[in-house]
């Protein structure tokens, strides 16, 4: 099996010591950043810089192409710029479109709101579960000795199973602030923000790249509040959320790698 399996588990330790404490303060951090953050530290602690592929080569280099955490990052700050401009444009055209509209009109946008958030849902799910199946499948094949990248039903089941329990238990903290903290929102401007964030995010999955859905929706939130009134977006709870953002990979990366460091000396690796 070699060390691939205390790698995981040093990246998976270091990432989940980082979301208990941001959950802990109630700030949307990144499980992703976490992830990727933990990933990078314990490969750092294990190989060194050639443990990780970063991909710059690749991108700089004749083929072009996009791959490892160049590819990673990318998209983690394309996420970003899509949830901010496509949550004020949105809105802008919303308010356009509506600006005739009575006020039972909020009805039919809510009604609405059930397609958006199920497909918002769906699309968090779908890249979040792929996340820790990866994980999963890493560990497994590993333990088989195989290169061969399979992920088993009940892997898949298990992780749409605890995201979906997480969620249900310790995530409404996280949801009053993306909800009501950073922007006192109405219905219209829920369903811009669903619909915005959905659409990011089914771009990075197909993609195949892992991003941060909280990121996502908090970041068309403040392009939507932006977009109806600048002045009642709560931009200290933003600038809070940013400053968790930068400190995640660095803060995991160290986790993880002090926890693979301590595993190594601890069982003599």
């Amino acid at each position: 099996m070699g060390l691939l399996p205390f790698i995981t588990l040093a990246a998976v330790v270091g990432a989940t010591i980082w979301n208990f404490l941001t959950w802990w303060m109630g700030i949307p951090s990144s499980s992703a950043y976490a992830l990727i953050g933990g990933l990078i530290g314990a490969s750092l602690a294990s190989a060194g810089s050639n443990g990780v592929l970063w991909g710059l080569a690749d991108l700089l280099g004749a083929s072009h192409r996009l791959v490892g955490m160049t590819k990673v990052f990318i998209f983690l700050m394309l996420a970003i710029a899509i949830g901010l401009v496509g949550g004020y444009i949105s809105l802008r055209v919303s308010t356009l479109m509506l600006r005739n509209a009575k006020r039972r009109t909020n009805e039919s946008i809510k009604k609405s709101q059930w397609f958006a958030t199920s497909a918002l849902a769906f699309g968090a799910g779908a890249n979040n579960a792929q996340k820790h199946m990866g994980i999963i499948a890493l560990l497994l094949a590993s333990y088989e000795g195989t290169t061969a990248f399979e992920i088993p039903i009940w892997v898949r089941l298990a992780c749409s199973a605890a995201l979906a329990l997480g969620a249900l238990v310790g995530g409404w903290r996280i949801m009053r602030t993306l909800g009501r903290v950073i922007y006192d929102m109405e219905p219209v401007h829920g369903l811009d923000s669903q619909v915005v964030s959905a659409s990011s995010i089914a771009i990075s999955t197909l993609a195949g790249s892992p991003i941060s859905s909280t990121q996502v929706i908090a970041s068309s939130i403040v392009g939507v509040g932006a977009a109806n009134n600048a002045k009642k977006v709560r931009w200290s709870i933003g600038r809070d959320m940013a400053v968790s953002w930068i400190l995640t990979i660095p803060a995991s990366l160290l986790l993880a790698g002090a926890t693979f460091l301590i595993l190594k000396i601890g069982l003599n690796l």
